[in-house]
């Protein structure tokens, strides 16, 4: 293989193994050999962020952007990067942008619920959330926003079946576990409530809110 491939192949190694840093040294030779390439940019990007350096992450999100305005996963990832940020007004920008080139694509229609929940836009999160899920009705993120949104409205019994609905897709999705206990705890069912609490756990065992509604 010539030098780039040997290249790309250390830096995807480097990548599965956890060490960024040396992931990063790679990506960015290749990129001495061949500047155009979006998909080293967008895996920059995701290095960089795993780092939790989401200045540079944004920055080569954007680079890969400008470098083909069609790229969807480097939107997706620079919209999520930009509401990790906490800049979610540019987030749902970004997302609206992308939904222009795309409109039927699920994942940037969730992207975009999920910043317009973090705002408190809830009915319009609602409505991205459905779209997606009419193209996509097995996207369980969609189903988990979409719960989301209805819980915030207080609207537990719809919000529970969403969280059920992903749940089927997904068994493994820790946050529809821990809502779903939150609901019960809610209504007062309390044995419900510490099943689905002490599921979220099993799956994720570090999250602090989990463990914080169990005490």
């Amino acid at each position: 293989p010539n030098s780039v491939s040997l290249l790309k192949i250390g830096a995807a190694a480097n990548a599965q193994l956890g060490n960024a840093p040396e992931a990063i040294k790679l990506s960015q030779k290749i990129l001495t050999f061949k500047p155009d390439s979006t998909d080293v940019y967008v895996n920059l990007g995701n290095l960089y962020a795993s780092l939790d350096d989401l200045e540079s992450a944004i920055e080569n999100f954007k680079i890969a952007i400008n470098l083909q305005s069609t790229y969807v996963d480097a939107y997706l990832n620079l919209a999520s990067t930009l509401q990790q940020k906490g800049l979610v007004d540019e987030a749902i920008k970004i997302s609206t942008e992308a939904l222009s080139i795309n409109p039927n694509e699920p994942r940037i229609l969730c992207n975009l619920a999920c910043a317009l929940k973090e705002k408190g836009l809830f009915h319009q999160c609602i409505e991205n959330c459905k779209r997606a899920i009419s193209i996509s009705p097995d996207f369980a993120e969609a189903h988990l926003n979409l719960g989301s949104a209805l819980q915030e409205l207080g609207s537990l019994e719809e919000a529970s079946s969403c969280y059920q609905k992903a749940l089927e897709i997904n068994p493994e999705m820790s946050e529809a576990h821990s809502n779903l206990g939150l609901i019960h705890l809610q209504q007062g069912d309390l044995d419900e409530a510490i099943w689905f609490l002490s599921a979220s756990l099993r799956v994720n065992s570090e999250s602090p809110r989990v463990l914080f509604d169990l005490a």
